[in-house]
């Protein structure tokens, strides 16, 4: 916030999307709205993937080592983009 973020949406479980316009006339982006219909695609505990963000190996790691523990089935979903 202190270097001009702005707050424009946020989704369950204390998301938060923060966005620095370069331009006035750009499309803002968004969180969907559909959060249960998305969800029942998934059975087990599925991980979705990216790496937008620079915890992602560690956070995906401790998840897998967690769930391994408690015998929780995991599954890992990769974004497209990650695979290149």
């Amino acid at each position: 916030m202190k270097n001009n973020f702005q707050l424009i949406d946020t989704a369950p479980y204390d998301f938060e999307l923060l966005v620095y316009s370069l331009s006035s006339e750009a499309e803002q982006p968004y969180f969907p709205n559909d959060w249960e219909e998305r969800v029942k695609k998934f059975n087990n505990l599925t991980i979705l993937r990216s790496f937008q963000c620079p915890y992602v190996e560690i956070a995906t790691e401790n998840i897998i080592a967690g769930a391994n523990t408690l015998n929780i089935p995991v599954e890992l979903l990769i974004s497209k983009v990650e695979q290149r």
